[in-house]
């Protein structure tokens, strides 16, 4: 998918987390994320609001 970029060292929790801080900062993602392997979630966030204009963010 799209992790063939990132460098090792990293688990892929964190490669996860820097992908999605990067385009959430470049205003290319809003959502929540969930992504899992053989069933075990790796990696959960939320970046941005669930409504913009009262601030609300998303969550979980």
């Amino acid at each position: 998918m799209l992790l063939g970029f990132f460098t090792n060292g990293q688990s892929r929790s964190e490669q996860l987390q820097q992908l999605f801080d990067t385009l959430y900062a470049k205003h290319q993602f809003n959502g929540c994320v969930l992504i899992a392997d053989s069933g075990c979630p790796i990696f959960k966030s939320a970046y941005g609001y669930a409504d913009l204009d009262k601030k609300t963010a998303l969550n979980l």
